[in-house]
C-alpha cells in the first residue's frame, strides 16, 4: 500500500508543470536615490510604495515584488557612474519587501539603471550593481511591470552627476529613437510595463517621463514622439505627473486594479519576415507562449492576416497547436490562406477565453520589429481548378463590394472592382487602444455603431452632415470589434482590433 501511494504521488509530481504565467505578475518598485530626493521626498516615496506593494500582493497572492534604488554613488565606491542596489529578490512575503531605506546619492540616470536592472534579469553580475543581490529571479511567462518613482529632468548636467531620464551617450536629441533605446528594448524583449510617478512642471521633462511609461491609465497629454516607440506613440498612458510623491488611495486603488490586470492574459510570438524576393516556402510555422487566467477556457485562438494599407482583416484556417504548456504553434499552409489581394501583411493572433460565463480576450503582434511580416505575391496564388471557388474564397465581412462567383471564377472582376471602388468608412489608427476617427466618405447622416465579437452594442451615435466621428471604447476589453455605419438603406462596416 505505501509503495501504490509513493507511485501516485512520484506520477502527480512528474505530470505538473507550473504555469507562470498565470499565477502572477513580477514588479520592480525603481526609486530615486538621487542628490535632489530629499529625505522629505524619499519618505514620500517610501509610504507611497509600502502602500501600493500592500494592496499588489492583497489582490493576487501570486504576485511577486522587488525593490531596486537608483543613484550615482554609493559608500566606498568612485567615481560616480550610474548605480543599482536591489534590495532583494523577487518575493511575495509582505515584509521582507517592505525592509528598505535609502541606499545610494548624486545622480540620476534611469535609462542606465534600467539597462542594469535587465543585467540583474538576466544574471549577469554587473560591477554596477552594487547590493549583495545581483540578480532577479524572473519568469519569462509573467508579466514584467516597472513602477519608476522619480523627479528626473530628461537630460541635464554631467555623466556623474547629472540628471538624465534618457540615454546619456549622444546622440540623444529631441524625438531620437537611441535616447529612449533601453525602454524600447525592455518593452519589446521583455514585453515589460512601464509605470512612472513623476514630479516635475517642466513640459520637456514630462513629455519624455510620458513616453516612457507604458499605454495604458489615464494620461492623454503630450508625450515626446520617436519612431521606434512600441506603444507607436498612442495615449492614454500609465502617467502620473505630481507636486510630491504622495499618492492618494485613489490613485493607490486605481493602479493595484491596473497591474493585478496585467496577469489575466498574455499572448507573444515571433516571426521571421518573408518578402516576395525570396520564395516562400510552405508551411509557415508561428509559435510563441500564451497564458489565460486560471479557471479560464480557450474560446478560440486565430491567426489572421492584417492588410497594412486598408487595415482589413482575412482569417486563416490554420489550427492551433499546443506543443507544451504555455505555448502555442500554427502551422499554415497555402490552402489556409483566403486569398487576400497582393500586398503586405501583419499576422495578428486573437487569443479570446472564456471565464465567469464572460468571453473576454486579447490580441498580439510580431514581437520582431519589421514593416510587414508576410508578403502576399501574385505567384503565390494558386492555378488548380476549384469546383467550388466560394469555399476557397473567403471575403472578409467588412468589405462594401458583391461578388458573383460563379460569374467570375478567377475573381478578375472583384478584384477590380475592389481596387476602384471608393472607401465609404475608414478607422484609424487601426489597431488602437480604443480611442479612433471614423472617416466618412460620401456618407454624412446616419447611425454609427459598434459591436462585440458576439454582436452585442456596445456604442452608438447618430450623426448629421458629419465628415468625423470621434469613438472612445478605451474602456472595453482587448479585442476586435465592429465598426457600422447605417446610412439610409446601405450599410458599411470595418473590423477593429483593439489592443
Amino acid at each position: 500500500m505505501k509503495n501504490i501511494c509513493k507511485l501516485i504521488l512520484f506520477s502527480i509530481l512528474l505530470s505538473w508543470t507550473p504555469f507562470y504565467s498565470q499565477t502572477g505578475s513580477d514588479i520592480i518598485f525603481c526609486l530615486d536615490n538621487s542628490g535632489s530626493i530629499s529625505d522629505v521626498a524619499f519618505n514620500q516615496m517610501t509610504v507611497s510604495t509600502r502602500k501600493l506593494m500592500e494592496q499588489i500582493l492583497k489582490c493576487n497572492r501570486d504576485n511577486r515584488v522587488s525593490v531596486v534604488h537608483y543613484g550615482t554613488d554609493f559608500p566606498g565606491m568612485s567615481p560616480s557612474v550610474p548605480r543599482i542596489y536591489i534590495e532583494s529578490n523577487f518575493t511575495n512575503d509582505l515584509a521582507t519587501a517592505q525592509t528598505f531605506s535609502r541606499r545610494l546619492g548624486n545622480g540620476d540616470h534611469f535609462h542606465d539603471a534600467v539597462s542594469l536592472i535587465g543585467a540583474a534579469l538576466d544574471h549577469y553580475p554587473h560591477p554596477d550593481i552594487v547590493s549583495q543581490q545581483k540578480s532577479l529571479d524572473r519568469h519569462r511567462e509573467r508579466p514584467l511591470v516597472i513602477i519608476l518613482f522619480s523627479d528626473a529632468e530628461r537630460a541635464n548636467g554631467s555623466f556623474s552627476n547629472g540628471s538624465y531620464l534618457v540615454n546619456f551617450n549622444p546622440p540623444n536629441g529631441l524625438h531620437e529613437d537611441n535616447a529612449f533605446s533601453a525602454f524600447t528594448k525592455f518593452k519589446m524583449d521583455r514585453s515589460a510595463k512601464f509605470i512612472v510617478v513623476h514630479v516635475s512642471d517642466y513640459a520637456p521633462y514630462i513629455e519624455a517621463a510620458a513616453n516612457i511609461a507604458s499605454r495604458g491609465g489615464s494620461y492623454t497629454g503630450n508625450i515626446e514622439q520617436y519612431n521606434d516607440d512600441p506603444d507607436h506613440n498612442l495615449l492614454p498612458r500609465f502617467y502620473l505627473n505630481k507636486t510630491n510623491f504622495t499618492l492618494t488611495n485613489t490613485e493607490i486603488s486605481s493602479l493595484s486594479n491596473d497591474i493585478c490586470k496585467m496577469n489575466t492574459a498574455y499572448v507573444d510570438f515571433t516571426y521571421q519576415a518573408r518578402s516576395c524576393k525570396i520564395p516562400v516556402s510552405f508551411p509557415l510555422h508561428i509559435n510563441g507562449n500564451y497564458a489565460i487566467p486560471q479557471g479560464a477556457n480557450i474560446v478560440n485562438f486565430q491567426l489572421s492576416l492584417l492588410d497594412i494599407a486598408t487595415s482589413a482583416v482575412y482569417p486563416t484556417s490554420a489550427t492551433v497547436n499546443f506543443p507544451n504548456p504555455n505555448e502555442f504553434e500554427f502551422t499554415v499552409n497555402q490552402a489556409d490562406l483566403t486569398n487576400p489581394p497582393s500586398g503586405q501583411y501583419k499576422f495578428i493572433i486573437e487569443l479570446v477565453y472564456s471565464l465567469g460565463g464572460n468571453n473576454d480576450g486579447i490580441h498580439a503582434e510580431n514581437s520582431i520589429t519589421s514593416p510587414y511580416d508576410f508578403m502576399y505575391c501574385e505567384n503565390l496564388r494558386t492555378n488548380t481548378t476549384i469546383s467550388n471557388p466560394a469555399a476557397k474564397f473567403a471575403r472578409p465581412k467588412d468589405k462594401d463590394y458583391r461578388i458573383d462567383l460563379n460569374a467570375d471564377p478567377n475573381h478578375t472582376k472583384a478584384k477590380q472592382k475592389e481596387n476602384s471602388r471608393p472607401k465609404n468608412i475608414q478607422v484609424s489608427p487601426n489597431p488602437n487602444n480604443g480611442i479612433f476617427i471614423v472617416s466618412l466618405d460620401k456618407v454624412r447622416s446616419g447611425a454609427l455603431e459598434i459591436n462585440d465579437i458576439n454582436g452585442k452594442i456596445v456604442f452608438e451615435k447618430s450623426f448629421t452632415n458629419e465628415k468625423e466621428i470621434a469613438v472612445d471604447i478605451h474602456s472595453l476589453p482587448s479585442n476586435t470589434y465592429i465598426v457600422k455605419v447605417n446610412s439610409g438603406n446601405e450599410v458599411f462596416t470595418q473590423k477593429i482590433i483593439k489592443r
